[in-house]
């Protein structure tokens, strides 16, 4: 058996449903790791991909990405 612990990198996440029974709690929660290249205030893009663990549950995998911009100085 591999008892190995996943380690995030950054700019990768997961997130699962919230067992809470409380409505105001919300329906998903999870950790992300910020990405190097963002600074506070910088916005991030959020990729999810849907999947199920070794020991049946479902959650979502995650990538933020700082949003690349492009320089009107460098486009010819």
């Amino acid at each position: 058996m591999n008892n190995q612990t996943y380690e995030q990198k950054p700019g990768d996440g997961v997130v699962f449903a919230n067992e809470s029974t409380n409505p105001n709690a919300p329906s998903m929660k999870g950790t992300l790791t910020i990405p190097d290249n963002v600074k506070p205030g910088d916005k991030v893009q959020i990729s999810m991909w849907r999947k199920t663990s070794k020991s049946g549950s479902e959650y979502f995998s995650c990538k933020a990405e700082k949003i690349w911009k492009a320089n009107p100085e460098n486009i010819i």
